[in-house]
């Protein structure tokens, strides 16, 4: 862990063979995370004060409008912006298990309004790495201001120094619906069945490169574009081909009761030749599946260059770009709402905790007999 952007720096994992890997995106040193635009891939960050996007870079709370700094294409914000909380200095303090890492914000910080007091525990406990997310306006804070954070780490079963990145992963995804998209990947304001779209539904596991396939071929691909798109692994690619994109999870609840939701499996990340399993369980109403689109060249740990599809990262979070105004209009989409930091009211609670398990090759044999 990294007092910097409270972040996961390594999670070594052994295989079914015992061999001990590190498998998640990093770099060696804080001057290497702390790059700004040169480096926007937010390795093992938490994100916030709102991770996603939000349109326009704008939103309205009380009927006071503000106006965020625009970091992502012509007119977007993205995680809070440049000089976000993926780019403070947290304070730390051990606790059992695990360490706790807290900020203060203050009223302005990156243009949002209100003062918060956010912190995020880290705790490891047989075999599970649980993260617990907890914001609450300062006691006399006057202004509202919007919450949703996430922990930005890629994975990599197979190790991050891994050549064929995550293209052997498989994932399994407990959704019945996701946000479709446009241009710029701000959502449509739909909740759209899976069942209308085959090339994003993860409900049954797909191996990430046989995915990655069937999304191209979705999306007009011809088969040597689909070849270059998954293989080119970032070099020249503007607009990569891949998965960024939220997925309604299956336990729908009120917008904006998050601290009421019980934790439940959303997802799972296998990678059958180590054995590693990866299971996640979140109270989040959604999860950002991002499959490492745009890494492009870049040089992480003991030097080892990244490149697309690296990592892959399950960003548990409410909706993208559910802070604007007209989110309220769409009831599905609403379930995965903002939350709202208000004057004397609730505080924001988010968990999800990352299960670590080696899967026995005779069982996997079997279970794909069976399939």
């Amino acid at each position: 862990m990294s007092t910097f952007g409270a972040s996961i720096v390594k999670l070594e994992l052994p295989d079914r063979d015992g061999k001990v890997d590190d498998c998640v995106l990093g770099f060696d040193s804080v001057a290497e995370y702390d790059r700004g635009r040169e480096h926007t891939n937010f390795f093992g960050a938490t994100v916030g004060r709102v991770a996603n996007r939000i349109a326009g870079s704008s939103f309205t709370i009380d009927g006071v409008s503000t106006q965020l700094d625009v970091n992502e294409g012509e007119k977007n914000h993205l995680h809070g912006g440049d000089l976000s909380w993926h780019r403070k200095h947290w304070e730390s303090r051990e606790i059992l298990n695990g360490v706790e890492f807290s900020y203060l914000s203050a009223d302005g910080d990156m243009k949002y309004p209100g003062r918060v007091r956010v912190s995020v525990r880290y705790t490891l406990n047989d075999g599970k790495l649980k993260v617990q997310f907890e914001a609450h306006l300062d006691a006399a804070e006057k202004k509202s201001t919007p919450i949703n954070l996430t922990n930005h780490s890629y994975f990599n079963l197979a190790g991050h120094t891994s050549e064929n990145g995550i293209l052997s992963h498989e994932l399994e995804v407990y959704a019945d619906h996701y946000t479709p998209t446009d241009s710029a990947s701000i959502p449509t304001r739909e909740a759209k069945s899976l069942d209308e779209v085959p090339s994003m539904d993860f409900r049954k596991a797909k191996q990430i490169d046989a995915a990655l396939r069937e999304l191209a071929a979705a999306s007009g691909y011809s088969a040597e574009e689909m070849e270059d798109a998954i293989q080119r692994k970032g070099r020249g690619a503007s607009e990569p081909l891949g998965f960024d994109h939220n997925y309604c999870l299956n336990f729908f609840h009120s917008a904006g009761e998050y601290a009421n939701c019980p934790i439940r499996a959303i997802a799972k990340l296998s990678h059958r030749d180590s054995g590693r399993v990866m299971k996640v369980s979140s109270t989040s109403p959604g999860v950002q599946v991002y499959t490492g689109n745009y890494i492009g060249e870049c040089s992480g740990k003991n030097g080892f260059v990244y490149r697309q599809r690296a990592g892959i990262c399950l960003e548990t979070q409410t909706y993208p770009d559910a802070i604007s105004p007209d989110a309220s209009k769409h009831p599905e989409f609403s379930k995965g709402a903002c939350f709202i930091l208000k004057p004397g009211g609730k505080p924001y609670f988010h968990d999800v905790v990352y299960s670590f398990e080696i899967e026995d090759s005779a069982s996997e044999a079997l279970m794909k007999m069976l399939e």
